[in-house]
């Protein structure tokens, strides 16, 4: 298991053109394990009221049983796809998205950020929504709908049900502590 690799170009370029022939594409490395330091990565649309943020966010680095693209890649391909979409928009509420860097470990990321907050940009995030692993190939409209969740967590699954629904899906009520 390796988490990542780096190529040259004509590397990659057998590689596509064998998975392109459906041939087994193999690439063999020699890989080591360190510690290293991270970053999260924070990305942010100003919104056009002052003190309303909604922010979404996804993890950068993966679990040894699944390396690489495989635990996380959907979160970060919709945060980026959300970003495309938003692009050249002024919505009201400002949007943050954060990539989160050393979260299968302990949320470090995350956890670092929060505790970097004032108390007032704490209170200005409206709604957090993470949207770690959300693709599957047996995956379901499910939406978080967990008793002695934070405020507004209601109002967020209310908003994410619905829109579900608009796109003709049904949504599943999700309690995670059940």
């Amino acid at each position: 298991s390796i988490p990542a690799a780096a190529v040259s170009q004509g590397a990659a370029e057998a590689l596509v053109a064998a998975a392109e022939d459906g041939e087994p594409a193999r690439l063999v490395t020699d890989a080591h394990t360190e510690q290293a330091r991270t970053r999260t990565v924070l990305a942010e649309l100003p919104g056009s009221a002052d003190g309303q943020v909604i922010m979404l966010g996804a993890h950068l680095d993966s679990v040894i049983d699944g390396p690489g693209i495989n635990d996380n890649g959907s979160g970060v391909a919709a945060l980026l796809e959300i970003a495309r979409a938003l692009g050249g928009t002024r919505p009201q509420a400002t949007v943050r998205m954060a990539f989160w860097s050393g979260e299968e470990l302990g949320l470090h990321g995350s956890m670092r950020y929060v505790a970097t907050l004032a108390q007032s940009e704490k209170d200005a995030i409206l709604v957090y929504a993470n949207v770690d692993m959300i693709a599957s190939p047996n995956g379901f409209a499910g939406v978080y709908d967990e008793p002695g969740a934070a405020v507004g967590s209601a109002t967020a699954s209310e908003l994410l049900g619905a829109a579900v629904t608009r796109n003709g899906g049904t949504p599943v009520q999700v309690n995670l502590h059940g």
